[in-house]
């Protein structure tokens, strides 16, 4: 059985199990009608008949049951009007509902089409064998790709692209068609001179580019050309020769090679089976995924958790999602972390409350795969993108020291509460103020960027690797034993031995000093700190080029 059967079985599964519960939400709202028909309802009786029905019309359109979405709706909504009258000032604060005989008939009537609703529902679910969960979610949509389309008529510089992007763990497809079977590609990298591009039309005002991100090259980069390439609907443009490290970091924009986990969505919905399901669907598409169903517990869960995205139900007991979402902002750890409110809301002053709070957006229940999956991707690529600002070093594009140091702890952390191994290696390139004097700092850059596409290339997303300073280098390696950071070490030194500092002067190459320390030989950020600084002088106190352990 494949991801997607596993996939369409728990949705299936947990669809079945929302639908079993229907008649005991039915009867929690029977019983407000009941008080509400019977004369003895109070405030707290039509607020709690509204809560009930916007949580099924929210839930119930997630799992297929279309009409009773539509149904619970319009009881919301007939609740909303009654609510309204808590505000008016003609109104004496008492709890007793100001409702006229014409509105309890209203609520009774709208309450028995929901009823009905229900009975249409789940008999064609049940006839069916299975709810319409196919509806919010696609196989496509959740796909994670690594595919770069490459569209050039010289062939020698096509090949060299291929080349480096295979070496950088990228697959490679020299046919690019321009329609629908572009779509599974990251991007597709394209020779503004090209046949293929002569062939793109010019996007009209307001258009947008369809499929992958085009990023155009050429040999001329001046404004026209660059405009061309904005026109014909280019994300970004490379002049020629294409720089393979510049071209590696415009397509890390584009996916999530370049983080050290999968994208952390923090899900905060009272309503356990819809927030499983949408749980379900952000997991399949490779996402970290952690329910809150209880807001007394959102605290608590952030110390264990830190998410890329929250996704906040608007309306849940004991606090509204716009509640949360001012308590979550008050600790500004999680300033720059997005927020998605997922809610049934129409109105505009209800969605732009939301807003005001700090959300990023406001998206529909039942909210479709289709839609929350490449909607959630691109929020987290941006907050990482915009947290990353802070924590990158310009130059190489790796970590800052802030971030390795903290990462260190991090791990340390969880490698002491999961009884795991952890390898922390800082290493630095062999004679490199020397090699700046000779060369020049350009030189030295270009060094310090080979460096890092080498070392991303052969580590893994939960490893962290960063510029100290100068050329020193630390690296957290999770889950690794001294033996298979000094195999990492190996291969990465091989490659860096063929490095030619000046192309065509001869291979020259780049060695590195490494010292290392691990977990739990060394069980504290400082003393495993200090044990691989140690080590590492003493690998270039014994000649260079070489690796030594801690002790």
């Amino acid at each position: 059985m494949d991801q997607s059967d596993t996939l369409r079985d728990k949705l299936a599964a947990l669809a079945s199990s929302y639908i079993a519960q229907v008649p005991d939400a039915m009867a929690l709202l029977e019983g407000h009608v009941n008080t509400i028909a019977g004369g003895d309802g109070g405030r707290e009786a039509i607020l709690e008949l509204r809560s009930g029905a916007h949580k099924l019309a929210g839930s119930s359109g997630t799992f297929g049951l279309q009409k009773v979405s539509r149904a619970a709706k319009v009881l919301e909504t007939e609740c909303d009007r009654v609510v309204e009258g808590f505000h008016d000032p003609s109104h004496e604060p008492t709890d007793g509902v100001p409702m006229t005989p014409g509105q309890v008939e209203q609520i009774i009537e709208t309450y028995s089409k929901l009823k009905d609703a229900v009975a249409l529902d789940t008999a064609a679910a049940e006839e069916s064998g299975a709810p319409g969960v196919g509806l919010m979610w696609q196989e496509s949509d959740l796909s994670q790709r690594r595919l770069v389309r490459i569209a050039s008529d010289d062939t020698g510089e096509r090949d060299r692209l291929a080349s480096a992007l295979r070496q950088h763990g990228f697959d490679v497809d020299g046919v690019y068609s321009g329609g629908a079977a572009d779509d599974d590609a990251l991007a597709v990298l394209a020779d503004l001179a090209s046949n293929e591009a002569d062939a793109m039309p010019e996007l009209g005002p307001g258009e947008a580019a369809d499929g992958p991100p085009l990023i155009f090259f050429g040999a001329d980069a001046g404004m026209v050309t660059r405009l061309e390439a904005v026109r014909k609907g280019g994300a970004a443009f490379l002049p020629s020769p294409v720089d393979i490290l510049g071209l590696l970091q415009v397509l890390m924009r584009y996916s999530e090679i370049d983080t050290h986990e999968p994208s952390r969505v923090m899900i905060v919905d009272d309503d356990v089976v819809a927030g499983h399901y949408t749980q379900a669907v952000l997991e399949k598409a490779g996402m970290v995924v952690h329910l809150v169903d209880d807001v007394m517990n959102l605290l608590d869960a952030l110390d264990a958790f830190v998410p890329d995205l929250f996704l906040l139900d608007l309306h849940m007991p004991g606090g509204t999602g716009v509640e949360m979402a001012r308590v979550i902002r008050q600790d500004d750890r999680y300033a720059g972390i997005p927020m998605l409110f997922l809610s049934g809301e129409e109105e505009t002053n209800r969605q732009a409350e939301a807003l005001v709070a700090g959300a990023a957006g406001f998206v529909q229940k039942p909210a479709r795969g289709s839609v929350l999956v490449p909607l959630a991707r691109a929020m987290t690529r941006r907050s990482r993108r915009l947290r990353g600002v802070a924590s990158r070093d310009p130059v190489s594009g790796l970590f800052n020291h802030s971030y390795v140091k903290m990462q260190l702890g991090r791990e340390i952390d969880r490698a002491r509460r999961e009884q795991g191994r952890l390898t922390y290696v800082v290493f630095a390139i062999d004679h490199f103020s020397a090699l700046n004097a000779m060369h020049g700092y350009a030189v030295g850059d270009t060094v310090l960027r080979y460096l890092a596409a080498t070392v991303t290339a052969r580590t893994r997303r939960t490893d962290a690797c960063g510029r100290l300073d100068g050329g020193r280098f630390g690296l957290v390696l999770p889950n690794a034993a001294p033996a298979q950071a000094e195999s990492l070490l190996r291969d990465i030194r091989a490659t860096l031995a063929d490095f030619e500092v000046r192309e065509g002067e001869g291979a020259g190459g780049l060695t590195i000093s490494c010292g290392l320390a691990d977990f739990p030989t060394f069980d504290a950020p400082r003393g495993m700190s200090q044990a691989a600084e140690a080590a590492l002088q003493a690998a270039r106190e014994g000649g260079g080029d070489r690796v030594i352990r801690g002790k």
